[in-house]
């Protein structure tokens, strides 16, 4: 038995190696360079701007797995290094503004943003390179109430099916759970949204249907649905946001999500960031991190995705061509070879004849005449 452990080391150290080599042509090659474009989408006779995140593909018509991205009122977090990190590792990305915000055509409505979602999904969905089976998305403040709203239509079958979906420090509750849109805050984004007064956002905001109310709500699947894997949900919030308390959510959120009902149709995870703010600042390299990989997890793709990435880096100039790293991985291959090489029997007794040899060398240095000293 103790042959094999020569050859299953050596093989092992082949798929490193190879692994290392062959990752970056694991899909093909990639002719189709990464891109950001500017799109414009139609909603009720209304123009929507936009931006269109396009990954590195193999050829025009490829597909990728794709993230759909809802920023909140008035807008000002629109999370672009969660677009950006999302297309470097093989995502389409679309994040675009509604109704009367940041150049989009129309007058700002919180009641509208459910036909602007709804237009912004459709046109998205028929892009040639997004794969309709393999869509997360990601939602941000009041993007995130409409995140989870789309997440609970998912998630019983009655929506777009979705592969996993992400909330940002989400709304979940407004009067009802003593949350109103503050005098303030609803005169200061009235000055940066079209055609929309104060009293009109507060009207609006006071008239959603709070997150818990859809989540209770929630029916069973269809027989024909049974067999679906649940939503995974992934909720990230900070401890310090002004605006909604961890409190907040322990009530309006988490408690819904336990239900055995809920728990049989979606996965949750709520990660709390004790000194995050609302667009946690102090976090945004974890945020994207953990965006990254949740939506990889998602789609199915994280492993091959991740050894693409790590591929190109380590053959690039930077990365194994790089003496240091170069040097680590050929140190640690060949230290690991030589290790269970000197585990095996012939390792053993090539180890025992050197020393001997060693051995014999400096019994015949002690015998042997001494050499003249020369002054």
């Amino acid at each position: 038995m103790e042959p094999r452990r020569t050859t299953s080391a050596r093989a092992l150290a082949a798929v490193v190696l190879c692994s290392l080599v062959a990752a970056p042509t694991l899909a093909g090659p990639l002719t189709v360079a990464p891109d950001v474009s500017s799109v414009h989408i139609m909603s009720r006779d209304k123009t929507l701007f936009g931006r269109l995140f396009s990954p590195a593909l193999e050829t025009p018509t490829s597909k990728a797995p794709s993230v759909f991205m809802l920023h909140g009122i008035p807008g000002t977090e629109q999370n672009f290094d969660v677009a950006y990190a999302l297309r470097d590792v093989g995502f389409n990305c679309l994040l675009w503004h509604y109704r009367g915000c940041w150049g989009s055509e129309g007058s700002y409505s919180i009641a509208g943003l459910e036909d602007d979602i709804d237009a912004a999904f459709r046109w998205f969905r028929a892009q040639p390179n997004v794969d309709e089976r393999r869509i997360v998305v990601v939602g941000h403040s009041l993007g995130g109430y409409h995140a989870l709203r789309l997440a609970t239509e998912a998630a019983q079958g009655t929506g777009i099916d979705l592969r996993g979906v992400v909330a940002l420090c989400p709304l979940v509750a407004t009067d009802s759970a003593g949350v109103p849109l503050e005098q303030s805050l609803a005169t200061e984004f009235a000055k940066m949204l079209k055609d929309v007064s104060p009293e009109t956002l507060q009207a609006q905001w006071a008239s959603l249907i709070p997150v818990k109310q859809r989540l209770i709500g929630m029916r069973s699947r269809d027989e024909k649905l049974q067999t679906q894997s649940k939503l995974p949900l992934l909720i990230m919030t900070g401890d310090e946001d002004p605006l909604f308390a961890p409190g907040y959510y322990i009530d309006h959120l988490q408690a819904p999500l336990q239900s055995a009902h809920v728990k049989s149709l979606m996965t949750s995870k709520w990660v709390r960031l004790r000194y995050g703010d609302h667009a946690l600042c102090r976090y945004r390299r974890d945020v994207v991190r953990r965006i990254v990989r949740f939506s990889l997890k998602c789609v199915g793709s994280g492993a091959r995705l991740d050894l693409m990435r790590v591929g190109r880096t380590l053959l690039s100039w930077r990365g194994l061509l790089d003496p240091v790293p170069f040097m680590f991985v050929i140190a640690t291959v060949t230290g690991f070879i030589g290790g269970q090489f000197c585990a095996t029997p012939e390792g053993q007794e090539h180890a025992r004849a050197k020393r001997q040899e060693l051995e014999a060398r400096r019994r015949q240095a002690a015998t042997g005449p001494k050499p003249l000293l020369r002054l």
